[in-house]
């Protein structure tokens, strides 16, 4: 594994370098994990990495090498709170990148998928994601860069809540959805209920016209909804 990705670093110097991984489960499941499935294997320079930074890497590091300079450059470092480090790590890793390099067809990691492990059962810990995330958006605000970065936030914050409560029981998942409002402005108030409370307005089942991001053609996608049947209006590179 080391010895191919040295290679690489040699032959294409990046601050991030992407490669792909099988999960295996329960010691006995194999199955191939894609991701990156809409990039290219090549390399992806500052001015087109915003759209796939937000959409199309995975959070996790271990299936990722960060140049040394690069991380000492921009003080990269991981949360205190040992519960989703890696996302609130990436974040920063993709804002701060000039370079990545993709291999989507090089495996080089298994991940095991333990049912007990500590990132697949319910931790007090995960509560902590929250001012994680409230952090990172105040930390966004005070380097006056956050209205810049404000979709790729979004995506942080939803990918981040939206895990976290799958882990917490559902006795604590009221307190958990409460508590995140804070992240939440209140014109986002109906996003919010949408994707934590699954409400709706009657209407909106009935009718409704909104913008729909799709991770297979990386367009922002205009889509009416009429009695459930969705219809694509127009197709809007991102």
């Amino acid at each position: 594994m080391y010895e191919i990705l040295a290679q690489k670093i040699e032959e294409t110097p990046a601050d991030i370098i992407c490669f792909n991984y099988f999960t295996l489960k329960n010691g006995t499941e194999l199955k191939e994990k894609i991701y990156y499935e809409n990039l290219k294997n090549e390399y992806y320079t500052k001015e087109n990495l915003k759209t796939i930074f937000m959409y199309d890497l995975s959070p996790m590091v271990w299936n990722k090498i960060y140049s040394k300079e690069f991380l000492q450059k921009n003080n990269l470092r991981f949360s205190t709170t040992p519960i989703q480090e890696d996302v609130h790590f990436n974040f920063y890793a993709k804002l701060c990148a000039q370079s990545v390099l993709i291999l989507k067809d090089l495996y080089l990691y298994y991940y095991r998928i333990r049912e007990k492990s500590l990132s697949n059962t319910y931790d007090e810990k995960y509560m902590a994601t929250i001012q994680d995330i409230k952090e990172t958006k105040d930390d966004l605000i005070k380097k006056n860069i956050f209205n810049e970065y404000k979709e790729e936030f979004k995506n942080y914050r939803d990918t981040t809540l939206r895990f976290s409560q799958t882990k917490i029981p559902e006795e604590k998942r009221l307190e958990y959805v409460e508590k995140s409002k804070i992240l939440f402005d209140k014109s986002e108030e109906k996003i919010f209920n949408r994707n934590f409370y699954n409400r709706r307005n009657p209407l909106e089942n009935l009718f409704s016209i909104y913008n729909h991001y799709n991770p297979k053609t990386l367009k922002k996608e205009k889509t009416l909804q009429i009695f459930g049947i969705k219809i694509i209006l127009s197709k809007k590179s991102m």
